[in-house]
């Protein structure tokens, strides 16, 4: 993945970092040697092997937490959000792929 329109040193957040798009983010922006800093964002902190990656966790239904994340996060480059619902009271996932 190749960002040439970014500084040298630019820093990058993602919100969701935990699934499975979210983390192909951190781990392309972590690999990328012009970037200083991925803030990896999730509602547990998952692992991470990268000293580029700063954990943090939040949560969309707490204000609070979300205060704290952009606290954390500060003024990065690059925001990417990457959450998502896999079901809540009026949306369930899908059983079959059938019409």
């Amino acid at each position: 993945m190749s960002l040439a329109s970014l500084r040298d040193d630019y820093t990058a957040a993602i919100f969701g970092a935990s699934g499975g798009i979210g983390r192909a983010f951190v781990d392309q922006l972590a690999s990328d040697p012009r970037c200083a800093r991925v803030h990896a964002g999730a509602r547990s902190s998952p692992a991470h092997d990268h000293a580029k990656i700063v954990p943090f966790r939040f949560d969309l239904t707490d204000t609070a937490s979300l205060e704290v994340a952009a606290q954390t996060v500060g003024a990065p480059d690059v925001v990417i959000i990457a959450t998502g619902v896999l079901h809540s009271e009026n949306l369930a996932p899908e059983k079959s792929m059938r019409a």
